[in-house]
């Protein structure tokens, strides 16, 4: 039976140093297991969810420490090889992921009145949830393959990813919602005679003025549909981590053993159109009553989370 920490251990011993590890990671889980054990014997299961919670935080904060301080000082020992991966990347994230964009927005970009292309930037901001995480995943096939595949390049990826991801949640917080309101005020503003602005749905709301709209529905007697915007809000959560959970689950696969850039280029989009997928039928599930809206929102993201978690781990017993 695996002790808490154990699997935070074996992602640390892919992610750090063995000498960081040692140093670091190593006496952080010790203090995680003593502390558990000692909740334990109270008794209480208060007491033992509360070590285990704040001794995952505190393990979870000296990993990324020990892994940054890991990359600093490798940052000045980088191959040929590895820089020239790490630009490839950055080319391939970027050309798939404006190839992505366009397949997500001419569709729209049609239907327009007149096919008026000056509304495209408004589409922008909604299509990039959707059109990064692809690009990214892409990209991490083509720079972990075979022979590139290090630690350090894994690290430049899954860094990039959470900067990603951080960046998704500005955009869907701050931008996505005025845009959308603006170029649905645009659009209407064409007919003759021009309509009225209309008022912000679900895909114009930021996320407390979203929730704050599934407390009113509710408290009005619609379930149905406030099960919709509660769905909606979890799912505009999932999407902003979507980005670092498509690399997470990439870099646990690349180093489970030698892919060529072919397959892991497959596995990526495979991986991607069954998070699209889930991502895309979670309104559908949802009304069927599968699961509760937190829990279709947010089933991709952390499937891919798990399956990283997962595979990272298996491999690490199976090489014990």
């Amino acid at each position: 039976m695996s002790r808490p920490g154990d699997r935070l251990r074996q992602v640390a011993a892919r992610l750090c140093s063995e000498r960081t590890r040692r140093r670091l990671v190593d006496p952080a889980i010790a203090d995680l297991q003593a502390e558990v054990t000692a909740a334990r014997r109270t008794g209480s299961a208060w007491h033992r969810l509360r070590a285990l919670g704040a001794g995952y935080l505190s393990v979870v904060k000296v990993l990324l420490i020990a892994t940054c301080g890991d990359f600093r000082q490798g940052a000045t020992t980088w191959t040929p090889d590895e820089v020239a991966s790490t630009r490839r990347g950055a080319l391939i994230a970027l050309a798939v992921t404006t190839a992505a964009i366009a397949f997500f927005t001419i569709p729209v970009v049609e239907q327009m009145p007149e096919a008026d292309l000056g509304l495209t930037p408004y589409i922008v901001p909604s299509a990039l949830p959707l059109s990064l995480p692809l690009g990214l995943a892409v990209a991490s096939a083509w720079m972990l393959h075979a022979a590139v595949r290090t630690r350090k390049v894994a690290a430049v990826t899954l860094l990039t990813a959470a900067l990603t991801s951080a960046a998704m949640f500005v955009n869907l917080e701050w931008v996505t919602p005025d845009a959308n309101q603006a170029f649905r005020t645009l659009v209407l503003a064409k007919f003759d005679p021009p309509v009225a602005s209309p008022e912000r749905g679900a895909n114009e709301l930021r996320f407390w003025e979203l929730r704050e709209r599934v407390r009113e529905t509710r408290n009005s007697g619609r379930e149905s549909e406030a099960r919709w915007l509660e769905l909606s809000y979890y799912r505009r959560w999932s999407m902003s981590v979507m980005p670092l959970a498509m690399v997470a689950v990439m870099v646990a696969i690349a180093f489970k053993r030698q892919w060529t850039r072919r397959a892991l280029t497959s596995v990526a989009f495979t991986i991607y159109l069954a998070h699209y997928a889930l991502l895309m039928s979670a309104f559908s599930l949802a009304e069927l009553g599968v699961a509760r809206p937190i829990v279709m929102g947010w089933a991709g993201t952390l499937l891919c989370f798990a399956a990283a978690l997962l595979t990272t781990s298996w491999r690490s017993r199976a090489r014990a």
